[in-house]
Order: structure tokens, then sequence, then C-alpha cells
């Protein structure tokens, strides 16, 4: 249940958003789906940029857990639809310091609204001051935020050096300055499972649809020679060709368009450029699917080769940014959705 000291808190929050959105000709929506994800405002303005605002009034604890709300909310939205957000932001009422934490989610402090909060909370309590004493919330706009004290991290202790947000392991950097989560070794093994499940039963329709066309006259004619069977077996050959090029146009188009084959979206990872962090584009995506694939090819030949192919992808257990060989190669990272 919500502690009720919150409401208040939230109410105030709200109203200064609604105010700076209206400076923009925007509007300031509340969030909640059918799975029971809340969060507290979602400002649209007229240019279609958008964000999403969780107020709270307590500590640590309430902030990770809005952070968390905003990241579900980020990766439910159909961002192809509406763009990805301008920002993720908890408004807090502790702290000084504006700060970007490692999950790219913002947490900007609002004294102001603290203040008024303890007042309000204080005059709506039952006490002998007279009425006419009694603290109200004025109706005029709030004053303009001050960007001077943002900071891209919180302030250190005192007597302790400052740190960057990517503190641990786990979170890597991109060109642009923000962070993001990595995906773990064990969900990208599940998304190449699953893709490599669809892959074989693409081989065996093909290889079923390939085999009646090629059999089926034969079994109608009486007389079968050696050549007919020989052209039937040739008909086979086309098979693992076909089976090669649907691969290259599934992980290819799907990776650059959206980040995505259909067996990371079901365990929730993408593809992204290293530097830019957004989708790959097709140099990249074409990059990564090619070096593992050329290699599987090879070993077809070379029997000792096929070890160089699970080393390619077992490499990102090894590596700081979790990167095999075809990601350095791509420059692209695999990250949470």
């Amino acid at each position: 249940m919500q502690n009720a000291d919150c409401l208040p808190f939230e109410s105030l929050v709200l109203r200064d958003l609604r105010v700076y959105a209206g400076a923009h000709d925007g509007d300031v929506h509340h969030y909640r789906d059918n799975t029971g994800l809340e969060v507290d405002a979602v400002v649209e303005t007229a240019a279609g940029e958008w964000l999403a605002a969780e107020a709270k009034l307590d500590g640590d604890k309430a902030i990770d857990t809005a952070a968390r709300n905003l990241l579900k909310l980020r990766a439910r939205i159909d961002t192809d639809a509406v763009g990805e957000p301008s920002k993720l932001i908890v408004v807090t009422a502790i702290g000084s310091y504006c700060y970007d934490r490692p999950d790219v989610v913002a947490v900007v402090p609002n004294p102001r609204a603290r203040t008024l909060t303890k007042r309000a909370l204080l005059a709506s309590r039952p006490t002998s001051i007279p009425r006419r004493q009694e603290f109200i919330v004025s109706d005029m706009p709030p004053p303009p935020p001050d960007d001077s004290g943002w900071s891209s991290q919180p302030p250190p202790p005192p007597g302790q050096p400052a740190s960057t947000p990517q503190a641990g392991t786990g979170w890597a950097t991109y060109g642009t300055g923000e962070n993001a989560e990595l995906a773990g070794a064990g969900s990208r093994l599940g998304a190449r499972l699953i893709d490599a499940v669809i892959f074989a039963i693409v081989a065996i329709v093909l290889f079923i649809v390939v085999a009646v066309a090629s059999f089926g006259e034969l079994v109608d004619d009486a007389a079968v020679d050696d050549d007919a069977i020989e052209e039937a077996f040739e008909g086979l050959i086309v098979v693992p060709l076909v089976v090669v090029a649907v691969g290259m146009l599934y992980e290819v188009s799907l990776t650059a368009m959206k980040g995505q084959t259909l067996g990371k979206m079901a365990v929730r990872i993408r593809v992204v450029g290293a530097e830019s962090g957004s989708v790959p584009g097709w140099g990249k995506a074409f990059g990564r699917w090619f070096v593992p694939s050329i290699v599987s090819v090879i070993s077809l030949w070379i029997s000792f080769v096929g070890f160089l192919a699970l080393v390619i992808y077992a490499s990102l257990l090894w590596d700081k940014r979790r990167q095999g060989w075809h990601d350095k190669v791509a420059k692209t990272l695999v990250i949470k959705a």
C-alpha cells in the first residue's frame, strides 16, 4: 500500500510537470496497463517528444523501484511508433544533486516540493492553530528549474574520490556517454537456441517439400532408371543453400531493423551499435552474421575449424563488455531490452 504522506508530494510534482508541459503545448498523462504497471506521469509535447516520470518521497529503495517501473514502461512501448523517451526521471524529495543512474534513469531532487509537502502534512493535522494561520498551497506557477546543480553522478562522500556510474561489471558506456546493462551469457545462449529451433523447423519443412517434389514422380513411374534417381538426389542439394539464404535474411534483416531476432525478443535482449546505442543497421548486422557463418561453412571441409566457431561465441565470457569476436568485428553490443 502506498504511504499516504507520498500523495501530497506526488500532487505537487504532477502540478509542476503540468505547468512545464503547458509552456510547451504538452500534456501530462497517467500510465497503467493490464499487467498492473503504473507510472505517475507521461509528459508528451506537441512535437511528439515524450518523457516518463515517477515521484518518490522516500529513499534509495523507492528510487530503485521507480527506476524499474520506468525501464519496464520503455520496454513495453512501441518505440518505432512513438520514438524513444527523451528522458526517464525519478523526482525525489531527498538529495541536493541531479544525477544519471547507470541504467540511464535520471534522479532529480525537488526540495521545494519536499518543503511544501511537509507544511501541507502539518497543516492537515489537528492543531490549536487558528484556521486563518493554516498553510495553503499556492496556485502560482513554480519557478523554472535550476540546471546549475546537474551532475552526471551523485557527489562522493567527503574524503572519497568520485566514482563513475559504471562501477561494476555488467554495464557498458556508449560513445554518447550513456550507460546500458549488458545481456548475460545465459540469455544470449537461450536466444540462440530458440533461433536454432526455428531454423531446424524451416529446414525440415523445406526438405520435405523438395523431397516430395523430387521423388514424387519416381514413385508414380514404373520404369525408373539410375539417371532419374540421381537427378532426384541432386534436387536435395538446394535445401542447405536455401536454408542458409533464409537464415541470413532472417537474422540480418531483423537485427538491422529492430536489433532483435525472435529468440532475442523472447528473452528480452537486443543488439545495438557500440558507439551509438541504436539499432545496428544493415552493415553491422551483416558483418555480425557473416563472421561465425563463414567459419561454420569452412568447417564442413576442415573439421577442426568448427571449434573456432564455438570460440567466436564463447569469447564473450572473458570480455569486459561481453562482446564475442563477431560483436567486435561489427562493433556491436548485446544489452537487456
